[in-house]
């Protein structure tokens, strides 16, 4: 163990460093002197010791970073910072004694990324097989732009990015939620239309036509801006119906993936967008509507995944498996007048220059115009490869 910092930590020189206030010290105990920055974690939660590396990396300003953190939290926080330009040194405490952990290399992460777990199969969503009148309504719903998805239980069918239908398979029959299910509605946001219906039978033409029309009004309201919730799954739709707006070709919207976990090895995870550009490229796409301090090793987390698996996951897509690196991009919206967190903007401004990354901040995506109608997003330009948006806040 470096000497200097097992005294900085333990003995006489941790004594002349000076509490250093901010907006994370309910986390951890933090102290600092012009070359170092020390956080040792003291929440009892140990869920959120995760938060301590971009919260030491919001405040670093050069200095050294020791980080003093429960074991469970050791490997995640060193395996994301062996992705990160920065002098950073980790510690767990054992019998009263604090234990060096090294930071490893950046491929011996990535091979640890690729440990966690494999590629799934990809989720068949062009078949749906079921009663003649619930294809036709399928059919008809489908003429309407919407996204069909699939999960493990049931079927969904979303209109920018809000579920307007969803239909589960139960014994002997299914069971159908047309409309929106509000998770807390107000007074003027309809409820929807639940029915379960045998396998055999056929709802009568009223309840059909009462089925469409609540289906229609949720498209409606979602198309003329009325219903604006979910805001980030509203600005993926945007997204994912415009992909040249990121230089892309192709999305794959919530790409199954692998990601570390503090109560567990590994924990499953969705990548935002798996995107392929018009030369086979992948890019991993991460979106998040205001101010996120975690935003930044989320990324991190499912770049090194992807790099790990990037020839089947090329193969599984359509992409070049011998194509260029992997490349990520983080993209911001506003919300409540705030962009990006500080803690966020700082760990992509310290990836280490293996990783290509790029920010794009898009506007316009929740915004209505006079007739009553969203508008199509567009990204703001001007925002160059590995350059941060300079600005925080926003309108």
């Amino acid at each position: 163990m470096d000497e200097d910092v097992q005294r900085q930590i333990e003995g006489d020189v941790f004594s002349q460093l000076q509490p250093a206030p901010g907006r994370w010290t309910s986390i951890g105990d933090w102290r600092a002197d012009a070359g170092m920055l020390r956080g040792r974690f003291v929440y009892p939660n140990v869920a959120h010791a995760a938060s301590m590396l971009p919260y030491g990396i919001e405040q670093l300003a050069g200095r050294r970073l020791a980080l003093i953190l429960p074991g469970d939290a050791v490997p995640v926080t060193i395996h994301r910072a062996a992705f990160l330009d920065a002098d950073i040194a980790v510690y767990r405490k054992a019998d009263g004694n604090f234990v060096a952990v090294p930071v490893p290399s950046m491929d011996e992460s990535v091979r640890w990324y690729g440990e966690l777990g494999g590629l799934s199969t990809l989720n068949d969503v062009d078949a749906f097989e079921g009663p003649g009148w619930l294809v036709g309504l399928i059919d008809w719903l489908e003429s309407r732009r919407v996204e069909r998805i699939r999960r493990s239980q049931y079927w969904a069918w979303h209109y920018r990015g809000r579920q307007v239908l969803q239909a589960r398979r139960i014994r002997n029959g299914y069971s159908l939620v047309a409309g929106v299910a509000y998770t807390s509605p107000r007074e003027d946001q309809p409820a929807p239309i639940r029915l379960t219906i045998a396998a055999d039978e056929e709802p009568d033409e009223a309840t059909q036509a009462r089925l469409r029309t609540h289906i229609d009004e949720a498209i409606e309201r979602r198309r003329t801006g009325d219903d604006r919730d979910h805001r980030e799954h509203l600005l993926q739709a945007a997204l994912g119906i415009s992909p040249s707006l990121l230089g892309m070709q192709e999305l794959h919207r919530e790409f199954p993936a692998w990601r570390p976990s503090l109560d567990s090895v590994a924990g499953r995870g969705f990548i935002d967008f798996l995107g392929v550009d018009i030369d086979g490229g992948l890019h991993v796409v991460e979106t998040k509507i205001g101010p996120d301090h975690m935003l930044g090793v989320q990324g991190i987390d499912y770049w090194a995944w992807v790099t790990a698996h990037k020839q089947d996951i090329a193969r599984q897509v359509g992409a070049d498996p011998d194509g260029p690196s992997v490349q990520l991009h983080y993209v911001v919206a506003c919300k409540q007048g705030q962009l990006m967190h500080a803690a966020a903007a700082e760990t992509v401004r310290l990836l280490r220059a293996a990783i290509p990354w790029r920010c794009h901040v898009i506007e316009d995506w929740n915004t209505v115009d006079r007739p009553g109608q969203l508008l199509r997003p567009h990204a703001l330009h001007g925002i160059g490869p590995r350059t941060v948006p300079d600005r925080f806040r926003c309108e």
